[in-house]
């Protein structure tokens, strides 16, 4: 086997470790998202955003929505961003 090629095998196998232990779509977890999920829907007037989603939970800067809290490793946390500043693709309208 020529040294390019082992390299190329090895930098596909650090990227795939790399890959499993980051989680897909920067997550820490799976990216699943539930059957009723649309690719394009109508959103709140204004824009969507965890501010006027509902699964928010805005005294706790968390997300309740189950498939969130997988893809971000077991944890409901937000980013540390205003809620009107940050969405998800698990949005929801209130």
């Amino acid at each position: 086997m020529k040294k390019s090629h082992k390299l190329i095998v090895l930098g596909n196998r650090l990227a795939n470790k790399y890959a499993e232990e980051k989680g897909e779509y920067g997550g820490k977890g799976p990216f699943e998202l539930p059957k009723s999920h649309k690719a394009a829907m109508q959103v709140t007037k204004g824009g969507s955003s965890c501010q006027n989603c509902k699964f928010v939970d805005a005294d706790k800067h968390e997300c309740k929505n189950p498939h969130y809290i997988k893809w971000n490793g077991d944890n409901p946390k937000l980013p540390d961003l205003p809620l009107d500043e940050i969405c998800s693709d698990w949005w929801e309208p209130k």
